[in-house]
């Protein structure tokens, strides 16, 4: 028995002499594998690999995973590398700044409590960007856990300066810091999974003692009322699922907005606050999205009740909605705002109203149009489009405060970005950008951009530019314009059909 216990002994001394050496030769296979960088002192190694982490951009309003799941996965591969590289890796407080979480993994332990205390800790006093979402309803295993994990982070509140958490609306209103930190969050964003609808008014998002004052926020699915921010220091601002009134009051509690958009804009099913009045002049708002409002006449009701006499950009997303543009030109009218860009997506908008409506913008340097599933071919009238900037190519010789400028078609118009259907005129196409003899005319429409994207059908297939046609183009191309003709049919043998045209002509 004795000489049995003797041999184990023996054995396990044995056994905890290879771990040493095998310890030892990881270590000196460390240092052979890095010969480099453990000559350079550790400040300089955090400098090289923070450059290296840079290549990852976490400060995005849009609800995105991927850049900072990206920033994790190389921040853990530098530390996996060598002990003396996870050494300046874990001690080097700006690579933990960005955390991401899923709080219904289902993997999700104890464990992962002081990981995310671990992680926040190594962060220094540095300011914080915080990722907190679920793909679903939270497991009810896992509720200490999560609330563990969401006090550890509450105890951080003060360095919050981008908090983003797309979760279950109670859990939400669980981040409501503490009682110690005045937060400096800049950027909010909310995104309950649950409907609108089913949103709780005990559910807020409420910090405790403190009304921080964020400039950028996105909230959707939540009414605006239960959550507790300085809405008058916000300067950019996104919200879904909102009823109108709230879009009203939004604008009207917050006169710093350069950035605003609203989508899937509802009606007033419950009173929230009063309808206005009369117009709401915003003064500072520069750019205006509007997506996919729940009816046309709430679109009107909207644009009817506002004014931005600053907007320079507007973004338009109706879908089968319409584009009311009789409303939304008396709106430009009232607003007196010199637009330079305008963007048409996935909107009913017949080629007659567009016309009508751009009528409106002489101001305007870039339009996009894309198509719509919404309309039928017969809705598209290209060729009216062409004709008529081709006969507006040179601007009248006006005074710049003679009303005959309204008359004029986009005589500013630098960037044409245009869906349209076949079939069309390429000859009508081909005079847009004016006589060839007028290029260096200082009264010419300075449009040196311009890309045409044809939907086509198997039963219409499209025929190739003539050649006369390629050859004016050509001459415009040559002097600089970018020129691009791209079907949407996937059995068009050349992604662009200009270049095909070319070849088929002999032409470079």
């Amino acid at each position: 028995m004795d000489q049995a216990k003797r041999a184990l002994n023996e054995a396990q001394k044995a056994v905890e002499d290879l771990a040493k050496r095998r310890r030892n030769l990881l270590g000196e296979i460390n240092r052979i594998h890095d010969p480099i960088m453990r000559r350079l002192p550790p400040e300089v190694v955090s400098c090289i690999f923070e450059h290296y982490m840079r290549q990852v951009a976490i400060d995005n309003p849009h609800y995105n995973n991927a850049p900072t799941w990206a920033q994790i996965k190389a921040l853990l591969i530098l530390g996996a590398v060598s002990n003396y590289w996870r050494e300046v890796v874990w001690t080097t407080p700006q690579f933990w700044t960005s955390i991401l979480f899923r709080l219904n993994s289902p993997n999700l332990r104890y464990w992962h409590v002081d990981f995310v205390a671990g992680w926040l800790d190594r962060s220094g006093h540095l300011p914080l960007c915080i990722r907190v979402y679920c793909d679903d309803e939270l497991p009810e295993t896992t509720t200490d856990a999560v609330d563990q994990i969401i006090t550890a982070i509450n105890r951080h509140s003060g360095r919050w300066q981008i908090l983003d958490l797309r979760l279950p609306s109670n859990t939400i209103s669980l981040f409501c810091g503490d009682l110690q930190s005045r937060p400096i969050l800049r950027s909010l964003r909310l995104g309950p999974i649950e409907d609108y609808s089913l949103s709780d008014d005990d559910n807020t998002f409420d910090m405790v003692n403190v009304v921080p004052s964020p400039s950028e926020v996105f909230i959707c699915n939540l009414r605006s009322r239960l959550v507790s921010i300085e809405w008058s220091s916000i300067t950019w601002v996104e919200m879904e699922h909102l009823q109108i009134d709230e879009c009203f009051e939004l604008l009207k509690q917050s006169p710093l907005i350069r950035h605003c958009g609203f989508s899937e804009m509802k009606p007033q099913i419950e009173f929230a606050f009063s309808m206005p009045a009369e117009v709401i002049t915003h003064g500072r708002v520069q750019e205006f999205a509007i997506d996919d409002p729940t009816s046309s006449h709430l679109f009107g009701v909207f644009f009817d009740q506002v004014a931005f006499p600053s907007l320079k950009k507007l973004v338009i997303g109706a879908n089968e909605a319409g584009l009311p543009a009789q409303t939304l030109s008396s709106h430009l009218r009232r607003s007196s705002s010199h637009l330079e860009e305008l963007i048409i997506v996935s909107t009913c908008c017949p080629t007659e109203d567009l016309i009508y409506l751009l009528r409106e913008i002489p101001s305007l340097l870039r339009l996009q149009t894309a198509y719509s599933r919404f309309l039928g071919p017969e809705d598209y009238n290209p060729d009216e489009f062409f004709q008529l900037l081709s006969k507006t190519a040179l601007r009248q010789d006006v005074d710049a405060d003679d009303h005959e400028e309204r008359d004029i078609f986009l005589p500013h118009l630098r960037s044409l970005h245009y869906d349209t259907t076949w079939p069309f005129s390429w000859e009508l196409l081909s005079l847009v950008f004016g006589p060839t003899s007028e290029i260096r005319n200082p009264l010419r429409r300075p449009l040196d951009t311009f890309h045409l994207n044809i939907e086509m059908a198997y039963e219409t297939p499209i025929t190739l530019l003539d050649r006369e046609s390629v050859l004016r183009l050509l001459f415009f191309v040559k002097a600089g314009l970018d020129f691009k003709l791209q079907p949407h049919w996937r059995l068009w043998p050349s992604n662009d059909i200009f270049e095909h045209s070319m070849h088929l002509h002999g032409l470079t």
